[in-house]
């Protein structure tokens, strides 16, 4: 299956007010095929990297504002997005430690509404994964398709010099986010005062992890390739 289809996929499974925020993979694939329509016969296809000789097309210089654009509102939400989600872990955290009080018995009940709590956070904080994972992606694969049919050479070093510095690239917080999360859930878990978590929670998380990991494998061979680039 083709990433773009991947993709919307993907955004259908994530939370819907995150729907505007994810690369428009469509539109630039759009603008991509918009540059090839408006080339003049006789233009010679250029296999360039120079900067300067890329400026020279107007055409190009929108499709590269747009992408910055886009990178721009993407990385902006996800940081609003860690900042939200450490202030969530902090309160189920809070809930966790105040059950553990000593001296304090609570019913079937509190506990597996805290278990709940937990469970939504780290379905939560996996799609953040996520979020990062197929964005990454989406810049990549977008880039290619434009070198490709183009003929211009712009990827490596867009990858290698703005994409490989933004913080849908290298997240430690959401990762130790999600560490964290799947010690307390696996925590509450084994208390005999807990209900057992649904066949379908447990399907859809173990969906997502799986998703990520996938995901991640192309994620991490661009990450190399710029690297040896460099």
């Amino acid at each position: 299956m083709k990433f773009g289809k991947n993709l919307i996929q993907v955004v259908d499974l994530s939370n819907p007010e995150w729907g505007q925020y994810w690369i428009n993979y469509k539109y630039l694939k759009r603008k991509i095929n918009e540059i090839i329509e408006h080339r003049s016969p006789d233009q010679p296809v250029v296999h360039s990297s120079d900067p300067k000789e890329i400026a020279k097309n107007a055409a190009e210089v929108e499709f590269f504002i747009l992408i910055r654009k886009e990178l721009k509102k993407t990385s902006e939400f996800f940081k609003r997005c860690q900042e939200e989600f450490t202030i969530r872990w902090e309160r189920v955290w809070e809930s966790y430690l105040m059950l553990q009080e000593k001296g304090v018995v609570h019913d079937k009940n509190t506990w597996t509404r805290l278990l709940m709590a937990c469970v939504r956070f780290y379905k939560d904080v996996l799609l953040l994964e996520n979020f990062a994972i197929m964005n990454y992606c989406g810049f990549s694969k977008i880039l290619k398709k434009h070198d490709k049919v183009t003929g211009y050479i712009t990827r490596d070093a867009f990858m290698r010099n703005v994409m490989n510095h933004q913080n849908i690239t290298h997240y430690p917080i959401v990762l130790e986010l999600i560490r964290k999360s799947e010690q307390l859930f696996h925590s509450i878990q084994t208390m005999d005062s807990v209900m057992p978590l649904q066949d379908d929670e447990r399907l859809f998380i173990d969906a997502i992890r799986d998703m990520n990991y996938q995901a991640s494998l192309h994620g991490r061979f661009c990450e190399i390739i710029t690297r040896i680039l460099i």
